[in-house]
């Protein structure tokens, strides 16, 4: 029987396809995603293009929210469309299959380095490297990783590696499928409206035998897949196992924010495959820790729907890190929230002031939010830097801008963004000025900024510590 992944590579169009791997060459060789115009431009234009990639839809390719040249960005589904997307599936199955064997070897292994990966797999250098960027933008195959674009990268071993499936080109296939949205639009705005939309219905959702989330609009039961579900299903249950059992040697109230957050996420996914299942009619079994009880529900503190819904829209009204215009805002959204409703009592880690979302608040809102990946992929490059030297006092955008492949010009900008509570007060906080906006360099003149850049993995680890 085909996968669902299989079903989609043989609906896809040539000019679907051809248009995907333009994308993703382009990425590999020049460090950043294509122009929108460059791959219209390549590919019939505008009026053939674009109709054929909205077919796709933006869970497979989206516009990257970039403030100087507009970009398409594929996801990691995408990446599995190309042209060689099976020959990536194959690699990266082998890699995850390598993992279990050292981890198996040795249980306290915490990471890999390429060259041993390239000598245990027999790689090339060119399989190398584009393993270490399949593994940067397949995140759910890494937990954290540096070197990124280099032949010298390394990756921490994820957490469930004891947990993966012995089919482990399946296990690709469908963690790639799993918050597939047929009907996900490309452009930013309303993909952004649309994410939103989806993940407050998937919360609201109590799965009572049918599913009112997205999922059910393309799934149809295939044996494979199911079993990849179930495997899933397994899975997060032995996580959320793990997560209670930690959170048993604290009391309830102060249990660390990555236990709450880990069993609230375990939780999340654990309703989200049964409602996929129970929509196949697959009878599947509640379990008693599949809900929090009531103790775990006073205390968990998150976001209120009134506040998810200003952050969201108040991203519109600040694509480039702008200050949010709070009126605009209000009007927009006048009946939609209480009268009393204000911005100021979001958590300032997310939202300062009630005027300016910060990279967490920007997660939160979007993961894929261009100025978050590009401050993930700057501090990386920052943190391998100190790494090597830890003498180091200024780091240049110019230097960052040779080693991730950035323009220059987006790192400077990125930067400024990056500081002070903009960056939820955890990176830089002085540098030099880059002409009207930006940050030529910055300084690493505490020990707390140092620090925090050596250890930093990614801002989805920052901002779960502050989601409780």
């Amino acid at each position: 029987m085909t996968s669902l992944l299989e079903n989609l590579r043989a609906q896809i169009t040539d000019i679907q396809r051809a248009a995907l791997t333009a994308c993703w060459q382009y990425y590999c060789d020049i460090g950043q995603w294509i122009s929108i115009r460059r791959l219209h431009n390549e590919h019939g234009g505008k009026s053939v293009a674009r109709p054929a990639l909205d077919d796709l839809g933006g869970s497979v390719i989206f516009e990257q929210q970039d403030p100087t040249i507009p970009r398409y960005q594929l996801m990691f589904l995408g990446v599995l469309l190309t042209d060689d997307g099976e020959r990536y599936e194959q690699l990266l199955a082998q890699y995850l299959g390598y993992l279990v064997t050292i981890s198996q070897q040795d249980p306290d292994r915490i990471s890999v380095k390429s060259e041993e990966v390239a000598g245990a797999l027999n790689l090339t250098q060119e399989q190398t490297i584009l393993l270490g960027i399949l593994l940067y933008v397949g995140e759910p195959f890494r937990e954290s990783m540096g070197g990124y674009r280099t032949q010298d990268w390394h990756a921490a071993i994820p957490d469930s590696i004891e947990d993966l499936p012995s089919n482990l080109v399946q296990y690709v296939q469908g963690r790639a499928m799993e918050r597939y949205y047929p009907d996900a639009p490309l452009a930013i705005l309303p993909r952004n409206d649309y994410y939103q939309n989806a993940r407050t219905l998937e919360s609201q959702t109590q799965y009572q035998g049918t599913s009112l989330s997205p999922e059910s609009s393309y799934i149809e039961s295939e044996p494979e897949e199911i079993t990849v579900q179930q495997d899933l299903l397994r899975t997060y249950r032995r996580t959320l196992a793990h997560y209670l059992q930690q959170q048993a040697t604290h009391s309830t109230a102060y249990a660390p924010p990555v236990i709450t957050h880990g069993i609230r996420e375990a939780r999340d996914n654990i309703r989200r495959i049964k409602s996929i299942l129970r929509n196949w009619a697959i009878n599947v079994e509640d379990h008693p820790d599949d809900g929090e009880s009531n103790d775990e529900s006073k205390q968990q503190s998150t976001f209120s729907k009134e506040q998810l819904l200003w952050l969201s829209t108040a991203l519109r009204y600040s694509p480039n890190g702008e200050r949010i215009d709070g009126r605009k805002v209000l009007i927009e959204l006048l009946g939609r929230i209480p009268d009393d409703f204000d911005p100021r009592n979001i958590d300032s880690h997310f939202c300062s002031s009630g005027n300016s979302i910060t990279l967490l608040g920007r997660y939160l809102v979007d993961p894929n939010d261009y100025l978050v990946q590009k401050a993930n992929q700057i501090a990386l490059a920052v943190g391998d830097i100190l790494r090597a030297n830890t003498s180091r006092q200024t780091i240049t955008a110019q230097e960052l801008a040779s080693i991730t492949g950035l323009p220059e010009s987006e790192i400077a900008m990125t930067l400024e963004f990056m500081s002070g509570f903009y960056g939820g007060g955890y990176f830089h906080r002085a540098g030099t000025s880059y002409g009207a906006r930006g940050w030529a360099s910055i300084l690493i003149d505490e020990d707390v900024v140092f620090e925090n850049y050596v250890k930093f993995q990614s801002i989805e680890i920052i901002a779960k510590r502050y989601l409780k």
